[in-house]
């Protein structure tokens, strides 16, 4: 895989303690001095390596704490997503999910989702030494369960870096034909799309592509065919094209010896360089995403005045090529 892995914290199991020469007063000790971190019940983790993990990075400690205690069930739905790696977007992060081959048995606790369902061998593989779903039957089950644009987010990544095949995504979809809510994965698995390269993008697709005819990842030169930049989306007919600005590259994703006022500036000149070809460019942030409605009404304004200058006889120089579609057939 393309991907990295981040490393886990050591996880430390009571039974494992005891055999070792630890005692239960000493574990109390540590525990209360804040040297160790209770992970579940009977298990636990230096502090010093678990504070600083994020949501999703905590949650798959707590998952693999869990596996341990129980390897003949497979981590699933957002637990297996968060052992994959795959970026996680408002979803709920409280309980350890599984499945287990079976028509029922499924069960609900504060801290545990268990889940049965028919399996076979292409839903499952071993992860850092975990049984869990396949990258494929997890995005389905994401897409059973959890909202559309959680799901996007997902899977859009795990198209982009190869994590699974088309093929593998489609064979995942048609073993779960039986299974509760397959129509609804379906269409958002259909709508997935490898080509977008952040979450950032993925849930701005999300809120527009219903709404506007979007190309992604378009490629614009100039009259001279020279290189311009690369967009994260355009609508050709209206010559608008839209760029996600998380604002990462201007802090963690420099180039070497590039400072942030050094990309702003590049980014501006990249900037300027596409509206002088004769391009709308609108720019979508973070915020924008918590009001898609206001976000959508400016990008049909600046559609609408694009279609006004079209038919008024402009168009841009040069030329626009967006990149091949990565997911299932339309």
């Amino acid at each position: 895989m393309t991907r990295s892995e981040e490393p886990l914290p050591s996880i430390q199991h009571r039974p494992d303690l005891l055999r070792a020469g630890w005692s239960d007063g000493e574990l109390r000790r540590r525990r209360r001095s804040g040297e160790l971190i209770t992970i579940r019940d009977g298990t636990y983790a230096a502090a010093a390596a678990v504070t600083e993990l994020d949501p999703a990075a905590r949650h798959r400690l707590t998952a693999a704490a869990a596996a341990a205690r129980c390897p003949a069930f497979a981590l699933s739905h957002v637990s297996a997503a968060a052992f994959w790696e795959l970026p996680l977007w408002g979803v709920d992060l409280r309980r350890v999910h599984f499945v287990r081959e079976g028509r029922s048995g499924g069960r609900v606790t504060p801290t545990r989702h268990d889940h049965s369902a028919t399996l076979t061998a292409d839903d499952l593989a071993t992860h850092r030494g975990v049984l869990v779903t396949s990258v494929a039957r997890t995005l389905v089950d994401l897409a059973r369960t959890e909202s559309a644009e959680a799901t996007l987010v997902a899977a859009d990544h795990a198209l982009r870096l190869g994590m699974l095949t088309v093929a593998e995504l489609a064979g995942a979809l048609a073993r779960a034909v039986r299974l509760p809510h397959c129509a609804q994965a379906r269409r958002v698995l259909g709508a997935a799309d490898g080509r977008s390269e952040s979450p950032g993008e993925s849930r701005t697709r999300y809120h527009l592509a219903d709404q506007l005819s979007l190309d992604c990842q378009v490629e614009v030169r100039d009259e001279h065919g020279r290189f311009v930049a690369r967009v994260d989306f355009g609508v050709e007919s209206a010559m608008v094209l839209v760029e996600f600005d998380g604002r990462v590259k201007y802090g963690s994703h420099l180039a070497p010896g590039q400072s942030p006022q050094d990309a702003l500036f590049a980014e501006k000149r990249r900037e300027d360089a596409l509206r002088a070809l004769g391009y709308l460019v609108v720019r979508v942030t973070w915020a924008d995403l918590e009001n898609p409605v206001a976000l959508l009404r400016r990008l049909h304004e600046a559609v609408a005045r694009g279609t006004r200058l079209r038919a008024a006889g402009h168009s841009p120089l040069g030329s626009y090529r967006p990149a091949p579609r990565v997911g299932l057939p339309a």
